[in-house]
């Protein structure tokens, strides 16, 4: 893209010689070529900057993936571990029992020897079904614990699945990010390749709009890179992003833009109609305006000390301003 544009630049001032002398004591072709170098020098650091945040972006990626197959591990190691101390603990009591029954039938027996042969039988009869009893506790014993296992996996599972969405929520959105700005690079890109076919004279004026949008883009690039180290270690929230980006961007043609400073918790009316938010510096983008003055009612409304308190103002605009108020408490 970068040879395609210097080619384009080239071939635009080569192809009209006969212009040198409209540009008087204000500029020279060496000076017009001179700024479109710097204009695809400061293309290619974009590009290089882009490609740093893919990298940081995938490397996030991977260390993300390996700490959840790590975590999914130890998870399924405690697991594990638990699940034998739980069955060896089980095994130990069922032996003790055991070991007292076999005691408890010696006792018997050497009491049944004593005794006539009905009583005998009776009592061997009783043994016989307190035996059943035991093994039908132990049945349902099992059946429980395998259902507390079962229970705790499946809330292991939902937790891991949780977990796993929200990453990819965080990832998608990054992405939707890093497209935003490479559409931004690209349109600019074909914006210079198309101004650099126009006359000379109409070149050095676009040339200087170029340079300025490109600081600008430069400038978002950066706050892009805190942003994304920012997301990394969980210390801004997406508020506070919308915020900075939305001060740094031009008002759309045919609107206005109010920038309302508010109490803690205030609650905004524009023209009698409630507003979200709940910062205290919030960004109004009016609807597009015809030409002249046009007149927008702001009122306040937040709770000090138990009681309810207003205030409203009018705000006179045109299109293409920016308007700052400030609502004291």
């Amino acid at each position: 893209m970068h040879s395609i544009l210097m080619m384009a630049v080239l071939s635009g001032t080569s192809s009209a010689p006969g212009q040198h002398a409209n540009f008087g004591p204000c500029g020279s072709v060496s000076a017009t070529q001179q700024k479109l170098e710097d204009l695809v020098a400061m293309i290619a650091r974009i590009t290089r900057r882009l490609e740093n945040v893919e990298n940081r972006f995938q490397a996030a990626g991977e260390k993300q993936r390996e700490q959840a197959q790590a975590f999914e591990r130890k998870r399924e190691e405690q697991a594990q571990q638990e699940h034998k101390a739980k069955e060896r603990e089980r095994l130990e009591k069922i032996q003790h029992h055991m070991e007292k029954l076999e005691a408890q039938l010696k006792k018997l027996e050497k009491t049944l020897h004593a005794m006539a042969l009905e009583r005998k039988l009776e009592e061997q009869a009783k043994q016989q079904h307190h035996m059943e009893k035991l093994e039908a506790q132990l049945k349902i014993l099992e059946k429980t614990l395998h259902a507390v296992a079962l229970e705790r996996k499946l809330e292991e599972q939902a937790k891991q699945q949780h977990k796993a969405l929200e990453a990819r929520i965080k990832e998608e959105r990054m992405r939707e990010e890093l497209q935003a700005v490479k559409e931004k690079t690209r349109f600019l890109e074909f914006t210079a390749k198309i101004l650099a076919q126009v006359k000379e004279h109409q070149e050095r004026e676009q040339l200087g709009k170029i340079q300025h949008h490109m600081e600008k883009l430069e400038a978002q690039l950066k706050k892009l890179e805190k942003t994304l180290h920012a997301m990394a270690n969980g210390k801004r929230n997406s508020e506070a992003i919308l915020f900075e980006a939305s001060e740094q961007e031009d008002i759309p043609e045919k609107r206005a833009l109010i920038i309302v400073n508010l109490p803690e918790n205030a609650k905004l009316f524009l023209n009698n109609q409630l507003r979200k938010g709940t910062s205290k510096q919030r960004f109004i983008l009016t609807p597009q305006l015809e030409d002249g003055e046009h007149t927008f009612t702001l009122r306040v409304e937040w709770e000090r000390n138990g009681r309810v308190r207003s205030q409203t103002r009018n705000v006179t605009l045109r299109r293409g301003m920016h308007v700052r108020v400030s609502f004291e408490p």
